[in-house]
């Protein structure tokens, strides 16, 4: 095979630069293994053969492949997962096209071939279901755009702001946070350092979603009720199943749900482990996802994955033990704890000191360089 070709194998300890066509493929194929066919028999063959190619070429971008930034491996490793799970999911536990329907359709999905690859085209860029019936979260209540557009100008300036203070503080090697590792500062510094990054997480991701929808509202691709807040309340802080259920974003929850019911169901009726799978399996998916990303992009993963791995326990700890008034207490400490974990082993592996050109505070300060935005190394 010619040394330049996108589908040569290189060494997994060499990465190389990796061909966009690899991160498009498994999409491609698991579109066309979704599209009408003129039987169920032809259809059904056709899914059985595009599903190993998915799943197959979904693996070498986690393994050998680089796009050369550091956030941005974090969420190729992220998407490598989702493609292969997206898959399962589609071609092995849902029927779409008889399961799935949009707000206002009736009976199966639209006829004619140019219609159905369209309705399958927004459904595969639907990922938290707004407008579908597979959807946990609701359209919001209409606004004018105009109103859209203030309001997100308001929240995107105002998380920007968040981002570039925190990554000011957190991600400057001359300030307290990185003056020794994380595990050797007292507990109070610890806890104060990791809920800091989780919020410098929460408005990254905010910022990310914001700039996003206005520019789907601004050019008309869709409308404003259509885009309901990326996170819950803050209400849902309460408890640490509350904090994963409610309010950190769900748009990957019904994919990770949907196969911790199909694994769960392999147990026999009365078993009482099935209600422990259907918790473990999702935040085990979510683990190896976030271990993928963070592979690619730091070389060590195994304190990213233990962090998402081990958040049944927090669940499980919080039920048994603490009433419902003190639950507030236990997240905030479970979470920094455990955070604590996945946020060394990112500083360890370079996440702090990357530079784009972001940050306000480090024009006032007179620094030139600044430090890399969180949304794209947290998803």
């Amino acid at each position: 095979m010619h040394p330049t070709s996108p589908f040569r194998i290189p060494e997994e300890t060499h990465r190389v630069p990796l061909p966009p066509v690899l991160v498009a493929l498994p999409h491609v194929l698991l579109f066309f293994a979704l599209l009408p066919s003129p039987t169920p028999a032809v259809l059904a063959i056709r899914r059985w053969i595009l599903l190993p190619l998915v799943l197959m070429t979904s693996l070498p971008p986690i393994l050998w492949y680089t796009t050369g930034d550091p956030g941005l491996d974090v969420s190729l490793g992220m998407e490598c997962v989702i493609a292969a799970l997206r898959a399962s999911d589609f071609l092995l536990l849902s029927v779409p096209e008889h399961e799935f329907q949009r707000e206002g359709e009736k009976g199966q999905a639209t006829s004619g071939v140019a219609s159905k690859a369209k309705w399958l085209f927004a459904l595969l860029c639907t990922p938290r279901g707004v407008g579908w019936n597979w959807g946990r979260l609701k359209a919001s209540q209409p606004v004018s755009r105009r109103r859209f557009l203030i309001t997100g100008a308001y929240r995107l300036i105002t998380h920007y702001i968040v981002v570039d203070i925190l990554s000011t503080y957190l991600l400057n090697p001359k300030l307290p946070f990185l003056a020794q590792p994380l595990s050797a500062q007292p507990l109070a510094f610890r806890f104060a350092h990791s809920l800091l990054a989780g919020i410098l997480i929460y408005a990254g991701l905010q910022t990310g979603f914001t700039a996003l929808s206005m520019i789907a509202v601004l050019s008309e691709i869709s409308r404003p009720e259509q885009w309901p807040d990326f996170f819950g309340g803050w209400r849902e802080l309460r408890s640490v199943g509350n904090f994963w259920g409610g309010f950190w974003h769900q748009t990957l929850r019904r994919m990770f749900v949907l196969h911790g019911k199909a694994v769960a169901s392999l147990l026999p009726p009365s078993s009482p482990l099935r209600p422990l799978v259907r918790l473990a399996v999702p935040f085990l998916l979510s683990a190896l996802g976030h271990y993928a990303g963070a592979r690619i992009a730091l070389g060590t993963a195994w304190r990213t994955f233990a962090f998402f791995a081990i958040q049944p326990v927090g669940i499980l700890v919080e039920r048994a033990v603490f009433p419902a008034r003190l639950r507030w207490l236990w997240t905030a400490v479970w979470l920094a704890w455990t955070g604590g974990w996945a946020l060394e082993e990112h500083i360890e592996g370079g996440a702090a000191g990357r530079k784009v050109r972001l940050g306000l505070m480090n024009r006032a300060d007179g620094q030139t360089d600044t430090m890399e935005a969180a949304s794209a190394a947290a998803i």
